[in-house]
């Protein structure tokens, strides 16, 4: 009998006392006089039963109201350990390795941008719908053969890639990849870049056709996993550098990860850092690509 209160506390105590007494004080209303009937005013007896039911009724309410507040703060810690494990278990689903990169860059067309501009926009002007012909990028500047230096900086948050931007040393980041891709993607590996003509500005574009291995990837936070990630530090080189020559605007890019989950990153903010243009933005989680013919094959 004694085990079923074992589990008692002071407010399941206190409900209990708070209905014992307001009944017995019920009972006490009911088996004495409580009211004077000549004066018809409540007598001694009435007034104690009265004064007891309120205060052990409004002690029961306030017994109630502890224990609700108290299993709600036990439900939300609860909730909260539970978000914890399954973050935790979503983290270890989702390793921190990057598969592939995708991503659509506009070409400033002018100075040495210039004739490689003219030559793609006066092709695609007689052939809309035909295959840019690889003779088109000997305007480029540094020809067919020159190689574009992809580098992708992650951070914990925008404003900690922000904070590096006069530093500029890549051990100040969480994640770091590089990747070198030909200005042509190849026909047999497809590794590489691609030129298009989005009209109706006849805007020139180059886009990544197929993401290309990467040259070097360091993990200097100890990161575990891609959900980590939130802030990213982006820059492009066109190699070997040309003095004077604009950077590449990226439009959008677009990280697919081991898991074949993928982020896409818009709204770049541009910024210099140590003579370099580079990028710096926050993640948009899961938003599908857009770009002509360079979703991942």
């Amino acid at each position: 009998m004694l085990s079923i209160f074992q589990d008692f506390g002071f407010v399941e105590w206190w409900k209990a006392i708070a209905v014992v007494l307001t009944g017995a004080f019920a009972f006490l209303a009911l088996t004495r006089e409580n009211k004077n009937k000549t004066t018809g005013q409540l007598t001694v007896w009435g007034k104690v039963s009265i004064a007891g039911i309120l205060i052990s009724s409004g002690g029961g309410l306030l017994a109630q109201i502890v224990e609700s507040s108290n299993q709600a703060i036990a439900e939300k810690r609860r909730h909260g350990e539970v978000v914890t494990m399954l973050t935790d278990q979503a983290r270890l689903l989702r390793p921190l390795k990057i598969d592939k990169v995708f991503g659509e860059f506009s070409v400033p067309c002018e100075g040495a941008y210039l004739n490689f501009c003219n030559g793609v926009r006066a092709f695609h002007n007689g052939n809309p719908t035909g295959i840019y012909p690889i003779g088109l990028f000997d305007a480029f500047p540094g020809g067919r053969t020159i190689i574009i230096t992809l580098s992708l900086r992650f951070f914990a948050s925008e404003d900690e890639a922000k904070a590096q931007l006069s530093a500029y040393d890549d051990q100040k980041s969480k994640y770091s990849a590089y990747m070198v891709l030909p200005v042509i993607a190849g026909n047999e590996d497809k590794c590489g870049m691609r030129v298009y003509v989005f009209p109706p500005t006849n805007d020139v574009r180059l886009f990544i056709y197929q993401s290309c291995p990467f040259a070097g990837v360091n993990n200097f936070g100890g990161l575990q996993s891609h959900l980590d990630l939130n802030g990213l530090e982006f820059s492009t080189q066109v190699g070997p550098p040309v003095t004077g020559l604009p950077p590449l605007e990226p439009i959008h890019m677009g990280i697919i990860y081991a898991d074949a989950e993928m982020d896409t990153v818009t709204n770049l903010t541009r910024a210099q850092a140590n003579n370099a243009t580079i990028y710096i933005t926050k993640f948009i989680r899961n938003i599908p690509p857009s770009i002509p013919g360079g979703n991942p094959q």
